[in-house]
């Protein structure tokens, strides 16, 4: 489950169709947010990649990455984290 950030665009289902109990189902991709990796070139890759919160004016962001790969003969499973401290 990851919380949805501010500017993201979010899909959303009403419990038994009951308009006071939303629940976001899903977020899409739009021009401020977005695909990570250029499509169909990588349709094999799923990815869950987060930016870091801002920090000063003109300071450049960091993100924290976990990419997966299934294309056949390349799969693979790649983390990457601004602060690489990997706790198990």
């Amino acid at each position: 489950m990851a919380i949805p950030r501010l500017g993201q665009d979010v899909l959303v289902t009403f419990l038994e169709g009951a308009p006071d109990r939303p629940v976001i189902t899903g977020r899409v991709f739009n021009s401020r947010n977005p695909v990570q990796y250029p499509l169909p070139e990588h349709k094999t890759r799923t990815v869950f990649k987060s930016m870091s919160t801002p920090g000063r004016e003109g300071e450049l962001r960091g993100f924290n990455e976990l990419r997966i790969e299934d294309k056949k003969g390349r799969e693979e499973i790649c983390a990457h984290a601004i602060q690489p401290n990997l706790h198990a």
